[in-house]
């Protein structure tokens, strides 16, 4: 999720003070000719305490690291904030709350009232998942363009689905969010995954719109998240890995490590694999579909993974292999069933600690089943490969705080050619080629739908893309004008301004000049002036929103379009 640019607390600044060293010099002014020295004392000089602004940052900081509520009344915690001030105790637990609550109802006025004055429509990206403890939630996140141009979002809610993910509650949940931030009237498009419970909840949400006089386009209003297309198309590709390579293996003894050897402290893996951990070695239900006795690559790899990270003894001899190596230790990590970059990433790290891990198989009887050959490391690295645009994207994607659904259009096609090149003779093995094919098959599936409005908008109001674009990928000609006359036909319908719209007379006496500029006005049209422009070759911080920022004054109806469509996000 991108960071919003609305700040939750204000920022406080530490101001930092430089004393330049210089060498001694002579003078022969008197002292009170001599500029007045700063005194050392004046930058060590403490602030006065306040209350108040003590109070405050405590609240910030119980915040910002999900502290517990009761840590105000702990004794320890107690004595290391009160220590040397002159104050009795802290506020207790309940009035902690309350001003949370309160901090919480301020913000939440702040973001009703730049919602209720931003300067176009606002667009909307939806989530839901469930907790461990079955908790289920529904995120809402809110973009749009400011009035100075800049890509908008923050969080509205995080609201508790109590009876489920089904599409009648997330449609009720959604009306509800939007309702109380007002704007259930200003939203233009809606970004969710493609779980058949939204499908659902989109045409609750129209049946629901319909009866409150507002008009819903399921079909040109939703956008299908590319990262979560992304995560299916691996997720495909990988299948095909799970029974790559399958041989012969005695497993009959894994799991019986002693209880001595168990590491209790599972949490050692390097920071930049988030969570990507497991519980368990058996997290994963992939290692269901494992025969006990015939094991793909990919089940060998996990269960020698695995092995190594629930033996305390096997984890210092593998560290010991990577001394012997010569490489920087860094320990091997398993995926989760929901990312697919989490199955990459484990290759790729196992692949970086190659030499170890073969090392380590090599000397440890009990890992020995688990060596890979030589052929099994090219293969891993086959998919690595096929798996490393995808990769590349969900972290360009995720880490996107600008105009997005030109750059999806983009992502398919990058994507397209990159699978497409695994169908001529490349030298890649037939297992590749099929997981290559299965990714390719799950992205044919969703692409079709990516023709929609705000599709199609997003595309030709980047100055970058506009219709050359799909005559630059190939795209047939007969696509392009049919998506061409799909926005004229809006612009014409809902942006185009009507002649008494383009102009006012201020001096009523002034009618030749209203007459001329009647003329001129009357054979201009922004949007078709505009895409008979050229396109542009760059844009600056590569975000088409600074071109449109130079430009608005020239297109001043067609901005205002833009402004709404460039706000939808591709991804979530």
């Amino acid at each position: 999720m991108r960071k919003s640019n609305i700040s939750k607390i204000p920022d406080f600044v530490e101001a930092k003070h430089t004393v330049s060293r210089r060498h001694p010099t002579i003078s022969i002014k008197s002292d009170a000719e001599k500029p007045k020295q700063t005194l050392i004392s004046k930058f060590l000089k403490s602030k006065s305490f306040v209350k108040e602004e003590f109070e405050r940052l405590l609240l910030e900081f119980i915040i910002m690291t999900d502290q517990p509520f009761h840590v105000v009344e702990n004794q320890a915690f107690l004595r290391f904030a009160l220590y040397g001030r002159d104050l009795d105790g802290l506020f207790s637990e309940d009035t902690l709350k309350r001003r949370i609550v309160s901090l919480y109802d301020a913000e939440k006025l702040k973001i009703k009232d730049l919602l209720m004055k931003a300067a176009g429509r606002i667009s909307l990206v939806l989530d839901c998942w469930t907790t461990r403890h079955c908790i289920g939630f529904h995120g809402v996140i809110a973009s749009w363009i400011s009035a100075d141009w800049n890509y908008e979002e923050v969080l509205l809610d995080m609201d508790i689905l109590k009876r489920g993910h089904s599409g009648k509650e997330l449609a009720t949940s959604l009306v509800n969010v939007l309702e109380d931030f007002k704007i259930l009237g200003k939203v233009l498009a809606i970004t969710t995954d493609n779980a058949s419970s939204c499908d659902t909840m989109f045409n609750e949400f129209k049946r629901v719109a319909s009866q409150k006089g507002l008009h819903v386009d399921c079909d040109n209003q939703r956008v299908r998240c590319l990262a979560h297309v992304v995560n299916l198309a691996c997720k495909d590709a990988i299948s095909i890995l799970k029974t790559m390579s399958a041989i012969e293996v005695d497993d009959s003894s894994d799991g019986s490590s002693n209880e001595s050897d168990i590491c209790e402290d599972d949490s050692q893996s390097s920071a930049e694999s988030g969570d990507l951990q497991s519980d368990s070695p058996d997290a994963n239900p992939a290692n269901d579909t494992a025969s006990r006795n015939n094991l793909s690559l990919y089940h060998r790899v996990r269960k020698g993974i695995a092995s190594i990270r629930k033996s305390g003894t096997l984890l210092e001899s593998f560290k010991n292999s990577c001394r012997i190596k010569k490489l920087k230790h860094r320990q091997l990590v398993l995926d989760t069933e929901v990312r697919w970059n989490s199955t990459d990433y484990m290759l790729r790290r196992l692949y970086d600690m190659k030499l170890a891990y073969d090392h380590l198989t090599t000397k440890e009887h009990k890992l020995f089943k688990y060596k890979l050959t030589l052929q099994d490391w090219d293969l891993i690295k086959d998919m690595m490969d096929l798996l490393e645009p995808f990769r590349k994207m969900t972290v360009y994607l995720s880490k996107a705080k600008i105009p997005t659904m030109a750059l999806s259009a983009a992502v398919y096609i990058e994507l397209y050619n990159h699978l497409e090149s695994y169908k001529k003779a490349n030298g890649k093995g037939e297992e590749i080629c099929s997981a290559a094919a299965a990714a390719c098959d799950k992205l044919n599936k969703y692409y079709p739908t990516s023709d929609g409005l705000v599709y199609v908008m997003g595309l030709i109001l980047d100055p970058r893309c506009k219709l050359e674009w799909y005559k630059c990928v190939g795209i047939p000609s007969q696509v392009a004008k049919s998506n061409k006359k799909m926005a004229l036909q809006h612009w014409d319908t809902f942006y185009k301004p009507r002649n008494a719209e383009m102009y006012s007379v201020e001096e009523p006496l002034d009618i030749l000049a209203s007459q001329v500029k009647r003329a001129k006005t009357d054979r201009r049209d922004e949007f078709r002036e505009y895409l008979s422009m050229p396109t542009v070759e760059s844009v600056k911080d590569n975000d088409c929103l600074t071109w449109w920022k130079e430009h608005a004054q020239s297109f001043p109806a067609l901005a205002a379009m833009a402004r709404d469509f460039l706000a939808v996000s591709g991804t979530g």
